[in-house]
């Protein structure tokens, strides 16, 4: 009956006969409306119920629905969505959820393929383009920053500073507030006739961003902004980037759906340089809200390399620390044994890291790197 009533309905909104796009309510009579004790209280039967959530709603599947970014899913996606809520397997850790899991590590592998990563690239989902883009700027602040924020908190000597649009969406200076960096850390980058960074801005408000003692630390580009759809010149801003070692952070939120179009793809060029980039599924892939990917060119290491001393670890999104711990000793010990190599570790901040002094040639690392991946996988298996 539910799923023959929500066939119905799906074929009057798309038909968009004697349908308001919108049924206007004042939102005071419309809670009311819905209020415990409306509609026959507990007496009310689920197809009455779910009927006047239908009429009251406002119906995206209409053809003249055109408004915010939120598109129609597709129904197969609706379908999916009925199975896995009635399983209920979270996505927290793998044992909440090992399908979810296994499906999610494929999504991301897919997406850091389709933008082009070539590097050890990872992802994680979250609710919505705003935790999206907060989860990356996040991470910027902790990597382009001189010291640690995340255990000494935010010092007033050149405190960080991000270059976003004046048209970015409101999610990325917000976000900057809410990392506790203040107004001054949001430094503003006019557009063009277009509505699109002024990337030959960039150095001059950089300068005058470290005269008042904000420290730029990353640029945000758009792609594409929610007010006017204007794509940033993201291969300009990968450049400027580049040249001052900052994190480029790409807000793909609603706009990036065209790397799968061979006619648009040149919108987001250069996109493969971003060290992060936030997509909307819930958008142009027509998907239910909220879903939101967060793709990082580059998974974190230990430090940032200054040296020929790294410090990396085998890690597994199934396991927590202790137990990754134990599977990077087990990967030393089982390398050390069988003399293919001679790699040393070192413990930081309660976690094992290997740890290399890098005197050897890049086939011998490639080498190393997939026999430590091969044992990883296979301890892994065993557990």
């Amino acid at each position: 009956m539910l799923v023959d009533q929500l066939s119905d309905y799906l074929e009057n909104a798309l038909s968009g006969n004697e349908m308001p796009v919108l049924p206007w309510n004042d939102p005071d009579q419309l809670a009311e409306y819905f209020s415990f004790n409306s509609g026959g209280g507990e007496k009310e039967s689920l197809n009455a119920f779910i009927k006047r959530i239908l009429d009251q709603s406002i119906h995206i599947h209409h053809p003249r629905y055109i408004g915010h970014q939120v598109t129609s899913p597709l129904p197969v996606t609706v379908l999916v969505q009925f199975c896995t809520t009635l399983l209920n397997n979270g996505a927290a850790i793998y044992e909440m959820g090992p399908v979810n899991m296994a499906m999610e590590r494929n999504v991301i592998k897919k997406f850091g393929s389709v933008i082009g990563y070539t590097t050890n690239y990872d992802g994680i989902f979250t609710h919505g383009g705003t935790a999206g883009n907060l989860t990356a700027m996040l991470a910027a602040r902790q990597v382009k920053t001189d010291y640690n924020i995340w255990e000494e908190g935010v010092s007033e000597i050149n405190r960080p500073g991000y270059l976003i649009s004046e048209q970015a969406h409101c999610s990325i200076g917000r976000n900057v507030k809410i990392m506790g960096l203040g107004e001054e850390s949001i430094v503003k980058v006019p557009v063009d006739e277009h509505f699109r960074m002024r990337t030959d801005l960039l150095e001059e408000l950089k300068t005058r961003a470290e005269k008042k003692g904000i420290r730029i630390i990353s640029v945000v580009a758009s792609s594409c902004s929610t007010a006017t759809g204007s794509y940033d010149d993201l291969e300009a801003i990968a450049d400027f980037c580049e040249k001052y070692d900052l994190w480029m952070h790409v807000d793909g939120a609603h706009g990036m759906g065209v790397l799968f179009s061979e006619k648009y793809r040149n919108r987001v060029k250069g996109v493969e340089r971003a060290d992060s980039v936030v997509i909307d599924f819930h958008k142009m892939l027509l998907v239910p809200a909220l879903n939101t990917l967060v793709m990082f060119r580059n998974t974190e290491l230990a430090t940032e390399p200054e040296s020929n001393i790294v410090c990396f670890r085998y890690a597994h999104d199934r396991h927590n620390d202790l137990f990754l711990n134990q599977i990077n000793l087990a990967i030393r010990d089982r390398i050390i044994k069988e003399g293919s190599f001679y790699i040393v570790q070192t413990e930081l901040g309660g976690k094992i890291w290997l740890r290399l002094t890098i005197i050897t040639s890049e086939d011998n690392l490639k080498s190393l790197l997939k026999r430590i991946m091969e044992i990883g996988g296979e301890l892994v298996q065993k557990s």
